[in-house]
């Protein structure tokens, strides 16, 4: 026997007769609400893009300069092409969320 097996239809029953509903005229005093915490979201949401952006930019730097100790000519050049595809991606991430 499966003891950690969810029931979801006896879950979502549950859920829908907890569930109240709201006429169309309650809802209206909560739009402004909404629309408040969505572009308060969009923000938190581009602020971690750029975040997360700089932080694989100081990574490249970083790779950058292991970079600078490998002696193999052919090793050297691979990781290099590889950085700077990674650079041309972090670039067009960079585009991208000015577009936000």
């Amino acid at each position: 026997m499966v003891l950690n097996v969810v029931n979801f239809h006896e879950k979502a029953s549950r859920f829908r007769k907890g569930a109240t509903r709201r006429s169309p005229e309650g809802a209206v005093p909560d739009i402004p609400t909404l629309v408040s915490r969505v572009q308060g979201l969009q923000s938190k949401a581009r602020t971690e893009l750029h975040d997360a952006i700089l932080m694989l930019d100081l990574a490249v730097q970083h790779a950058r300069q292991l970079g600078k100790i490998i002696r193999d000519p052919a090793r050297k050049k691979r990781f290099d092409d590889e950085l700077l595809t990674i650079e041309q991606l972090l670039q067009l991430a960079r585009d991208k969320t000015m577009e936000l």
